[in-house]
């Protein structure tokens, strides 16, 4: 229903841009400085990113299960990340800007 009665809805369609999108972060990767937990690094490749965040998913039959945050929201040009694991299981891990 529209602000006319019964029918079909009007849309509209307006240009859009989007600017100042952060670079995505890359080369990300995964050392074992313990056995209880796992060290991540990556490259910052943005200048005006709000922070990061760490995402974990264990692995379900080679691929990830559902993703969930972990840790606290790092701050902007943050490059590394230690998560706390339990030794035997693998994860999977993403990182959100």
């Amino acid at each position: 229903m529209n602000l006319l009665g019964a029918g079909a809805a009007s849309t509209a369609s307006l240009p859009v841009t989007v600017s100042n999108v952060p670079a995505a972060p890359t080369n990300l990767g995964a050392s074992l400085p313990t056995t209880t937990s796992v060290g991540l690094t990556w490259m910052d490749n943005s200048t005006n990113e709000d922070g990061y965040q760490v995402e974990r998913a264990p692995d379900v039959a080679g691929t990830p299960g559902t993703f969930a945050q972990i840790g606290a929201n790092l701050p902007a040009n943050s490059k590394n990340y230690t998560d706390t694991i339990v030794a035997g299981i693998i994860y999977h891990y993403r990182l959100e800007h």
